[in-house]
């Protein structure tokens, strides 16, 4: 005999809320339509428990109606037949809605049914409401929650509501209003509420650290990415995944699990598997000329594939391994400051602050036609063709390899060549000159380079 036969016959003596007619045990006339939009429960199962449950609304009370698959006939002293239909009772509306939402429930009576999950104080869409409408310590009515439905804040049960004998066409599944504080006990059954949220930063080439907030009752978690998927423990809260595929975008989602049910997957936490290029360091800026401020940098990178010299307005792409750029267009006397952004597949970075500079005001016309030569006794003797009729001074300027200074500063015009002494030996060392006038200069001349012996 099914355990649930047994309920006792108080549920209709006592009766049920008063949003609904205990002699028909039809809807309130305010229940919402099945159908329209209730409350999201939180937990997977639990919609699927709310949605089976609805689902049978204006089927038949039976007598011990209703089993996993579905509503039945139920016991002989239901009087359910084929004019009625079959359909269910509280218990085996319960019984059916768990296994539908993925707990293998067994076919227990309302009280026993009470023994499952977990006690709390205030119902969310799914939870189990326990009745014992005559007051003797036994539960003998069970409801599922629904929830509220509009902004009115009233609440729903859906329930089998009946008792022995009785039946369709008076007696459904039904939805009708709660009341706070008719029932004796609220318990839930499915406990994992919201989706977890996860980061990812990638920490390496091919490799990606996940992060996400651990919540309680969860057995484990399913983590998947492209075709592979780990389980992880309970109480996880970070997983470091190496060896993905190299340049390329790889996206994670999560799920925590329990005995008999699962979370929702978590929204894809995406990353690229190369790490942005490091920012470039040591960016200066200095004028070139009248109309142009050279800037340079230390490449720290290795996997860039190009940079981008930015100022307030503009920018200019460069190729990877690039250390210096001349920007040119620029009026006299203008002060432009620039940033140095390095980038790859995986995104950009740019160094910390901006570098500034100011081009030379119109100087003096520039020197040409600059010639070196080495004399005996590591000295260089540098010839040129003074073109300017109003500088000042002239200015030679030295450069091995990247490091430039100058060695001489004529404080006098006109003048055409210069001699520089104990040069070193072994080193390609390359000469310029510039006329001077007061604060500005001209641009300077060719380079003339010698290597001494």
């Amino acid at each position: 005999m099914r355990l649930h036969a047994l309920l006792l016959a108080a549920v209709a003596i006592v009766g049920l809320a008063p949003a609904a007619s205990a002699e028909t045990g039809e809807l309130a006339p305010a229940a919402p339509a099945i159908g329209d939009t209730w409350q999201e429960p939180g937990s997977p199962s639990a919609r699927k428990l709310v949605k089976s449950a609805l689902a049978q609304v204006g089927r038949s009370y039976c007598w011990g109606g209703g089993d996993a698959d579905g509503p039945t006939l139920g016991l002989k002293s239901s009087n359910c037949d084929l004019n009625t239909g079959p359909g269910f009772d509280c218990s085996g509306l319960v019984h059916y809605s768990l296994n539908q939402a993925g707990f293998p429930a067994d076919d227990l009576e309302a009280s026993r049914y009470a023994e499952l999950g977990t006690e709390v104080s205030t119902p969310l869409p799914g939870d189990l409401l326990f009745y014992d409408r005559q007051n003797n310590d036994h539960i003998e009515h069970v409801a599922i929650f629904l929830g509220t439905r509009d902004t009115s804040g009233r609440r729903w049960v859906v329930e089998a509501y009946g008792d022995e004998g009785w039946t369709a066409p008076k007696y459904r599944v039904r939805v009708r209003e709660y009341f706070k504080g008719e029932e004796v006990l609220i318990k839930r059954v499915f406990t994992l509420q919201p989706k977890p949220s996860m980061s990812a930063v990638t920490v390496a080439d091919g490799s990606v650290k996940l992060q996400w907030d651990d919540y309680a009752d969860e057995t484990g978690y399913h983590l998947t990415y492209g075709q592979s998927q780990v389980i992880l423990d309970a109480d996880t809260t970070t997983r470091t995944v190496t060896g993905l595929p190299p340049d390329s975008q790889v996206c994670f989602r999560l799920q925590g699990f329990a005995d008999y049910e699962a979370s929702d997957w978590s929204t894809p936490a995406c990353a690229w598997t190369r790490l942005r290029p490091p920012a470039p360091t040591d960016v200066r800026a200095a004028p070139a000329g009248t109309n142009s401020i050279k800037v340079t940098w230390q490449d720290n990178a290795t996997t860039e594939t190009g940079y981008s010299v930015i100022t307030e307005s503009d920018h200019e792409s460069l190729p990877p391994d690039t250390t210096s750029h001349v920007w040119t267009g620029l009026e006299p006397g203008t002060t432009a400051c620039f940033t140095i952004a390095v980038f790859n597949s995986a995104g950009s970075t740019t160094s910390a602050e901006p570098v500034c500079a100011t081009t030379l005001s119109n100087g003096p016309a520039a020197p040409t036609n600059l010639t070196a030569e080495v004399l005996d006794g590591n000295v260089v003797h540098l010839m040129w063709t003074d073109n300017a009729s109003d500088e000042t001074g002239l200015l030679v300027r030295r450069r091995v390899g990247d490091y430039i200074d100058y060695v001489s500063q004529f404080t006098y015009p006109n003048a055409t060549e210069e001699w520089v002494f104990d040069e070193p030996v072994g080193v390609d060392i390359c000469y310029s000159v510039a006329a001077t006038r007061g604060g500005s200069r001209s641009t300077w001349s060719n380079e003339a380079c010698v290597r001494l012996i």
